[in-house]
């Protein structure tokens, strides 16, 4: 749910209609209400395949270690992305420093790029992410970039295609500039739940991986999603520096394994 559900179902429409008539099954889709509950249908197998993010594949794949990684997505020809802090160029905040005592948008404490990650590039810079600022937790990655460009906060984590949408899509999006970057993070994880026969999987990542903006048909269907150029098959591996992330942000900050409430400060 890193943006608005009635969204994210308009865009991914068109990929999945292809993939259920080559398998030859309807395809219901299911955004989850929070990054929380995404999990925990695909721990619970209320879903039979889910497009993850990292963080939330590492967090289900630990409550339920048969689920399956078995593709990623190519975004901006790389199978890996950015996230940044960002700020306003001519706000008060014009380093990380700046930030303490201040109000910080992140999208989720489940979130890779709205919060594990630049929660991990503050304590490099020796700040706490929630001691040290004042946290708020909007939701989605296209609320924390409105947040900042309205003030509402002084800070926010972003990932690269929230902040490309962001300046493109607001009036002010101009005045948005990166006040720091995170290290890379792996793409999207495709996974089954637990249980889901192995060949149907399979079949599916197939199916994928022969879409591609190489030719027009692919091109129809990807375009909607994001700078997704095609798919390519991974292993639970792929998702390790997530982990590693984790555990250094979980050191810092174990009181966040239980999400609070959408838009509460902590």
């Amino acid at each position: 749910p890193y943006l608005d559900s009635d969204l994210l179902a308009s865009r991914y429409s068109p990929l999945l209609a292809h993939v259920g008539r080559r398998l030859g099954v309807t395809i219901r889709l299911a955004v989850g209400a929070t990054y929380a509950d995404m999990e925990q249908q695909v721990v619970e197998g209320a879903v039979d395949v889910a497009s993850l993010p990292p963080y939330a594949y590492v967090r289900a794949a630990r409550g339920a270690p048969g689920i399956r990684a078995f593709a990623t997505h190519i975004s901006d020809g790389s199978l890996s992305y950015g996230a940044y802090l960002i700020a306003l160029a001519d706000g008060p905040v014009q380093q990380i420093q700046d930030l303490r005592g201040r109000r910080v948008g992140y999208v989720d404490p489940h979130s890779t790029s709205g919060f594990l990650f630049p929660a991990e590039r503050l304590l490099e810079e020796g700040v706490h992410p929630i001691n040290d600022v004042r946290p708020v937790f909007l939701g989605g990655h296209d609320r924390v970039f409105d947040a900042v460009v309205a003030g509402e906060v002084d800070a926010g984590a972003v990932y690269a295609g929230g902040l490309r949408e962001g300046r493109r899509r607001h009036s002010q999006g101009p005045r948005v500039r990166v006040l720091a970057k995170t290290r890379r993070i792996p793409c999207d994880a495709y996974v089954a739940r637990e249980g889901f026969p192995a060949a149907a999987s399979e079949a599916f990542g197939a199916i994928l991986g022969g879409v591609s903006t190489r030719d027009a048909a692919g091109r129809a269907m990807l375009d909607p999603v994001l700078q997704i150029n095609g798919f390519l098959p991974v292993s639970d591996h792929h998702y390790d520096v997530v982990r590693e992330v984790d555990e250094r942000v979980k050191a810092a900050v174990p009181e966040l394994h239980v999400a609070p409430p959408e838009g509460q400060d902590l």
